[in-house]
């Protein structure tokens, strides 16, 4: 660990970060295990008084693992795996490790993670070179940082950092510090980041520098291709509807059709904008949303439309799991309609139908399909794929873009967000325009296109078809009309049964999307 980390235990003189950190969030660090019972003790009897949340009784450890190594939902399970992770911590790393780990990782505003980065984005300086009110600035952030973050409300950030000050200075004296307006007058401003609104598209133009081989250093201005007034009707959307009780958190991506450019992308939780978006990363696990290209790979290999397929609960002779069992599928809470054209068994969403049809078609020639669509990599397909079991998941601006192909009528086109990258030396970086990449037949991506026109009667009044997707956690939409093509995905707070239809779903907030955010739009995007 360099000396510019600042993390030291609250022993050290000069560890003024760590001590600080402890005062603030975890009084009692160096005398529990992992867990603090007479904090929570304490924050109970708090709350029951409030009669409602005011304070929490999480360690600094517990934290740590809430932050790195867990999903922020609130269900008893998550709660029970964070203590027993937060004690078995405890056990291994040593309480300067344990409080140096949190200090690099903890966040501290959108698209902000640790004191370094902090330092470095509000100071334009490393720790080793701020002074203690500076220092008291960055610790007051760990509390509500979405609200304290100067971006958000300087004078709230003022307002705390004098506050951590005057605790300083009460630990170092043993007096409290009541000349307020001297601690605040010598305040430095720190470089302003009101502009800073999506932390995530740097993350995301890093990634292409580095799979470009750019340098991401010294770079002066990024032309992005959102549309700024459709991007804001979309966060208003999002905004409201991710203050859902039901709701962990919510994010969609509208495309350009014509040239496959990123319009809008949002990502939601609680009614604040999230740091991380599943639109640019893997992890989705797209449901029946998968569908549609199996029925693409059918069409290719010579069957029709109303081909004949068995509803019923299903258990192949051919396809065998990794533990040698035979393959079983079953339906959604348990429905069966016994015999289904193809085209019914997509709008009805059929997990049995589908799990006959993979039989009916070379493993191949299904893998063929999801690859040239940019949906899946040659060697790692299984038969499972056509019920959205995929490997390693899927992001957000790779299945839209796969539907985007569709309205194309069979055309791929790579998905992109940059228009440029200017530098400070004058350059300028271009990215290269990849050919049009005809993925599948005229006739066979017009056909697709019928059998998907009655598939979500709920869109057909905006011009829109597409599929959804559902699991246990969270709930898929895409869709495209003839300009543009959207995906939605909505992740549940805590699991949902099955027979559930009750509160948000991802099709409900794509209805509101397009008819608010894209219908709803003042000029047209679009034509580019």
């Amino acid at each position: 660990m360099s000396s510019g980390d600042v993390c030291y235990a609250a022993s050290d003189d000069d560890g003024i970060i760590g001590s600080l950190v402890i005062e603030f969030e975890d009084r009692r660090y160096y005398s529990h295990l992992g867990i603090d019972l007479i904090g929570i003790i304490r924050a109970i009897r708090s709350n029951l008084f409030a009669l409602r949340v005011v304070q929490g009784g999480s360690t600094i450890t517990q934290q740590l693992v809430r932050n790195t190594l867990l999903t922020p939902d609130r269900s008893v399970t998550r709660k029970i795996l964070e203590i027993v992770l937060a004690v078995l911590i405890e056990r291994h790393y040593s309480k300067r490790e344990i409080l140096a780990l949190y200090c690099q990782c903890v966040v501290l505003g959108p698209g902000v993670r640790g004191f370094q980065a902090a330092s470095r984005l509000l100071y334009r300086r490393t720790l080793a070179n701020l002074d203690v009110v500076s220092l008291c600035g960055l610790v007051g952030l760990l509390r509500q940082p979405s609200r304290f973050y100067p971006g958000q409300s300087r004078n709230l950030f003022v307002q705390r950092q004098t506050f951590m000050a005057r605790l300083h200075t009460k630990r170092k004296t043993g007096q409290i510090a009541t000349n307020n307006v001297c601690i605040t007058e010598r305040l430095p401003n720190p470089i302003p980041v009101s502009q800073m609104k999506k932390p995530r598209l740097t993350l995301v133009m890093q990634q292409v520098c580095r799979e470009q081989g750019l340098a991401s250093e010294d770079i002066k201005r990024v032309g992005f291709t959102i549309d700024r007034a459709l991007q804001a009707r979309v966060d208003l959307v999002l905004r409201h509807i991710s203050r859902s009780s039901d709701i962990e958190r919510i994010a969609a991506v509208v495309l350009s059709n014509r040239q496959c450019e990123v319009l809008a992308e949002s990502v939601f939780a609680n009614g604040q904008e999230c740091e991380f978006s599943p639109t640019f990363t893997r992890g989705l696990q797209p449901g029946s949303t998968f569908k549609p290209f199996a029925v693409l790979a059918a069409l290719e290999e010579g069957y029709t439309p109303d081909i004949s397929l068995i509803s019923a609960p299903f258990e192949s002779t051919q396809i065998k799991n990794t533990d040698g069992s035979s393959w079983r599928v079953r339906n959604y809470a348990h429905k069966y309609r016994e015999n289904l054209t193809l085209t019914d068994a997509l709008r009805f969403s059929d997990n049995t139908a589908f799990a006959r049809l993979c039989e009916m078609i070379p493993l191949r020639s299904l893998e063929s399909v999801y690859c040239r669509f940019g949906l899946s990599e040659f060697g790692s397909t299984t038969p499972a794929i056509v019920l959205g079991a995929v490997n390693g998941g899927v992001s957000l601006l790779r299945l839209v873009a796969a539907y985007a192909t569709i309205a194309r009528n069979g055309v791929y086109i790579e998905p992109r967000i940059l228009r440029f990258i200017h530098y400070a030396d004058g350059s300028t970086w271009w990215p290269q325009v990849d050919k049009d990449k005809v993925v599948t037949s005229y006739s066979a991506a017009t056909l697709l296109k019928m059998i998907l026109a009655g598939t979500l009667p709920q869109l057909a009044p905006f011009g829109f078809s597409g599929k959804t997707g559902t699991t246990q956690t969270g709930s898929l939409v895409a869709a495209y009309n003839d300009e543009v093509s959207v995906a939605v995905w909505l992740g549940n707070r805590g699991r949902r049964s099955e027979n559930d239809n009750k509160g948000w779903s991802a099709l409900r907030a794509a209805e509101r999307l397009i008819a608010e955010g894209l219908l709803g739009h003042s000029r047209n995007p679009f034509k580019i």
